[in-house]
């Protein structure tokens, strides 16, 4: 989850209409305050990472003789659904076996995720084994060798990642070549 961080600004008056300073004197516990101008009250708040609910602060207006009593701020901490990040990879398989993998992401703990195939590979072909886990099998197509790759996506119900490669190399069943000498007479 992350937050938003929020700009705003203090007001007090003053009997006199002195020019007035504003100075934090409670810290927030779930966030970090900033004034940003003393003079105008203008300040910005950054919720701690994880943090929500209500959280608050206090602040003080000097004139340069008096100090007012202090004031409470009050701000209520809203969290933001992140999407889920995924991880391309690479996968190395030999040439007619098949491999198992794991689609890998960066989502809230919470989150629960449904894994999908955006485009199949082209040499081979990808099979969702569970689409919850992100587990699936990739298999070569008959004689095939090289360089393959698919791509996949996660959603965790709310948002969904950009898309993430899977970048395949398919090694040759036979690595050692005969090599043939023909003598020509």
């Amino acid at each position: 989850m992350s937050f938003i961080p929020i700009s705003s600004y203090l007001t007090a008056t003053d009997e006199e209409n002195d020019d007035l300073s504003f100075n934090v004197s409670t810290s927030s516990q779930k966030g970090r305050i900033n004034i940003i101008d003393e003079s105008t009250g203008i300040y910005q708040y950054v919720p701690l990472r994880d943090e929500t609910g209500a959280d608050y602060f206090t602040f003080v207006a000097n004139d340069s003789v008096d100090e007012s009593a202090p004031a409470t701020v009050t701000i209520t901490i809203i969290p933001i659904n992140d999407p889920p990040v995924a991880h391309s990879g690479t996968l190395t398989v030999r040439q007619n076996q098949s491999i198992g993998g794991v689609f890998t992401c960066t989502a809230s703990e919470d989150a629960s995720l449904t894994f999908t195939i955006v485009k199949n590979a082209l040499k081979g072909t990808v099979q969702l084994a569970d689409a919850t886990t992100g587990a699936y099998t990739y298999t070569p197509a008959l004689d095939q060798y090289g360089s393959d790759s698919f791509t996949f996506k996660v959603s965790d119900g709310i948002n969904e990642s950009h898309q993430a490669i899977i970048r395949v190399t398919i090694q040759p069943a036979f690595e050692h070549w005969i090599q043939t000498l023909v003598i020509f007479q």
